[in-house]
């Protein structure tokens, strides 16, 4: 049986699914490529240098894909595979890719030493299945509708995560302020949260459609289905950074405070409403176009 709180999410998770339901059937990504399709924030500021590098990973890989596709033999995609891992931390290292939200969870949550790298591993993951799904799901579809479907596609995904991640965050503070009151904290609100980050890995990583576009033109989908993986490693450490930040700025201040049981418990409430308000504020930046555009 679930408890209260798992009940909670379990039925969130039903009207927002039901929600995009019928969202998509009004006005689907499947639908016509003359639709306007949604609009979507994106991250800034974007640091030049790293998008220097990444074109030229990106080109370099392009090249090997080709000479992989003429028979080259293993050791072109084996260089293939180590370009798209680097090409994965070059990629999260800049804007974007839920560091914001690993970041104000693990300030806000109790966690062990492995949780950020296990979660960052999994967001990545998530990050990168769901492109491989999209092109699974289009790649019978030729030129430039390929394109569109995919686009429009990722942006109701990224749209949706956003508009669950601003609605959950809020349930999280709030209900991290009622406990607080009550004097006990919420057992089940470390799980929800973590429940939360993982769930707003649904959205495609472009980067890794750009791969996966790319390899299914060559006719070589599989091998790009596996550069896909390795740049979700890749993409996840520096993500996972984001989080081993937040970890041990946290358990340095906890030492400092253990022999303070008072101000631990200040220290304590007011972290995780730091983290669940940069979870709120962040979530509602990235949603506010997104809801805009289809409510217009």
């Amino acid at each position: 049986m679930f408890s209260r709180s798992g009940r909670r999410i379990v039925l969130l998770v039903m009207l927002i699914v039901l929600g995009a339901a019928q969202l998509v059937s009004a006005n689907p990504f499947l639908g016509s490529p003359e639709e306007e399709k949604p609009g979507m924030s994106r991250p800034a500021p974007t640091y030049s240098f790293l998008v220097d590098w990444q074109m030229t990973v990106r080109d370099r890989m392009a090249d090997l894909f080709i000479a992989a596709e003429s028979g080259e033999g293993k050791a072109v995609l084996a260089l293939v595979y180590a370009l798209a891992f680097l090409y994965g931390m070059l990629h999260a290292a800049g804007p974007g890719h839920r560091k914001t939200v690993v970041f104000s969870i693990f300030l806000s949550r109790k966690a062990r030493w492995f949780e950020p790298l296990l979660v960052a591993a999994s967001l990545s993951v998530l990050h990168g299945g769901s492109a491989v799904f999209l092109i699974l799901l289009f790649k019978n579809t030729t030129g430039s509708l390929l394109s569109r479907k995919l686009d429009t596609a990722a942006l109701f995904l990224e749209g949706w995560t956003f508009v669950f991640l601003a609605v959950f965050s809020m349930i999280l503070l709030l209900s991290s302020i009622r406990h607080h009151r009550k004097g006990h904290h919420d057992q089940g609100s470390g799980k929800a949260s973590l429940f939360s980050i993982l769930l707003s890995g649904i959205f495609p990583c472009p980067g890794a459609i750009m791969i996966l576009v790319f390899s299914l033109t060559l006719n070589m989908l599989h091998h790009g289905i596996v550069a896909v993986l390795f740049m979700s490693v890749g993409m996840a450490i520096p993500v996972s950074l984001a989080g081993y930040l937040a970890y041990f700025g946290k358990k340095g201040l906890f030492t400092r405070l253990k022999e303070n049981e008072a101000a631990l418990h200040r220290f304590s409430f007011a972290a995780e409403l730091t983290g669940y308000t940069i979870l709120l504020i962040f979530s509602l930046l990235m949603a506010a176009p997104f809801v805009l555009s289809i409510l217009s």
